[in-house]
């Protein structure tokens, strides 16, 4: 079964980011976790050929030597590199399209299954209230912490504030901070953490959500990728 999103031209016409452009006025919310992706244990370049088979052996030349360059290391460029084009630079391709009408965010708090990495969907535990989606299906339950609970609530705060008024704010919640939340076009986005939580450096550090300056470098490696999108059938 083929991986993504699906064009059948019933249900969806066209790519979604270009039925949702076509209807004016519409604000949106759009992001990812830190490390989402759903490749692992492959080369990139069999990644990118299992994924995007209609991309050259030039092109993945190209790509590959982007991520040289910004020091991913070869056993994890598949991960990474797909994580981007896959879902990570959806980010910024859809918030350019709607610019002051769209809000970013990055999910940075784990989950139990993985504890020192927000992979994909680990955001699902904290808003569905401590279920942990696994691998066959099921589902395992692990109670919120206190910090989970704070973020929790002020996630699905901002996320309700924003379905009544295109405005994300968040108030009376049991996190310690509340960001104010800029539009995308502003150069900023939301990192979503509990406190104390978090992934890589800061985790297990004083602190909750906080703002934090676009990846300058992702958004050039997304250039990169969606000047390839026809080709790759993206």
């Amino acid at each position: 079964m083929k991986e993504g999103g699906v064009v059948d031209h019933t249900l969806l016409e066209s790519n979604p980011a270009s039925i949702l452009k076509a209807i004016p006025g519409v604000d949106v919310i759009v992001g990812h976790t830190t490390a989402d992706s759903s490749v692992a244990g492959i080369s990139f370049e069999a990644a990118v050929n299992n994924k995007y088979p209609g991309l050259t052996v030039a092109d993945i030349d190209t790509l590959k030597a982007m991520y040289v360059a910004a020091g991913i290391p070869e056993e994890n460029m598949a991960t990474f590199g797909l994580g981007e084009a896959v879902f990570r630079c959806g980010t910024h391709f859809l918030a350019d399209m709607y610019g002051t009408r769209a809000h970013t965010y990055r999910w940075d708090e784990p989950d139990p299954g993985r504890p020192t990495s927000a992979e994909h969907a680990s955001d699902n535990h904290i808003l569905y209230d401590g279920l942990l989606t696994l691998s066959n299906g099921s589902v395992s339950f692990h109670a919120l912490t206190p910090a989970q609970r704070g973020l929790s609530d002020e996630t699905i705060a901002y996320f309700t504030s924003f379905c009544a008024n295109a405005v994300p704010k968040a108030a009376n919640t049991s996190s310690t901070s509340h960001p104010l939340w800029p539009a995308h076009s502003s150069g900023k986005r939301i990192v979503f953490r509990a406190e104390g939580g978090g992934t890589g450096e800061i985790q297990g550090t004083p602190g909750a959500s906080f703002l934090e300056e676009l990846d300058r470098g992702e958004i050039e490696r997304c250039k990169v990728w969606n000047s390839m999108a026809t080709k790759a059938g993206m």
